[in-house]
């Protein structure tokens, strides 16, 4: 089974572990001790699973990684999946993910890059993404609405005034 790999920045360095598992089994399949065996058992393939928890600079790190099938091909539906009610969270950081091999020809990238994309909205001194993520982002400096990501590549770049 391939697995998408998130790694998280905490401000809060005590129950490392139990925090790691906490995110893991929120983000996948919510509660688990409130379920029965069998339902623990059928749910099993879609739970996320803590891969690595350090102290480092003052801050905790957390990975945790989350089954393929768990997401479509979707941009935005892994970006929820890994991160979406976390980027409430003012602390939680998600620093890091990583696509398996069975998605990454389906993203063959951004047309512009991160640089690219920063120097066309105008931003460099903050996260680009929240919790909600849209295909469409308007351009705080004329207002024209900014195409930056299609529903299966991030190649798209449209201009719409």
């Amino acid at each position: 089974m391939a697995y998408i790999t998130a790694t998280y920045q905490l401000t809060a360095r005590d129950r490392l572990e139990q925090r790691a598992e906490q995110l893991a089994l929120g983000l996948t399949v919510g509660s688990w001790t409130e379920l029965n065996h069998l339902e623990q058992q059928q749910l099993a393939s879609f739970k996320g699973e803590v891969v690595h928890t350090e102290e480092r600079d003052g801050k905790g790190y957390i990975t945790i990684r989350y089954p393929e099938h768990n997401v479509s091909r979707d941009f935005s539906a892994i970006l929820t999946t890994v991160f979406g009610k976390l980027s409430l969270d003012g602390e939680i950081k998600l620093t890091e993910f990583l696509l398996p091999d069975t998605f990454t020809s389906d993203f063959p990238g951004a047309k512009f890059g991160i640089e690219g994309v920063r120097s066309l909205i105008g931003v460099e001194d903050r996260p680009l993404l929240m919790s909600i993520f849209k295909g469409v982002v308007i351009n705080s400096k004329d207002n024209s609405l900014v195409g930056l990501i299609s529903s299966k590549t991030m190649r798209s770049y449209t201009t719409i005034r």
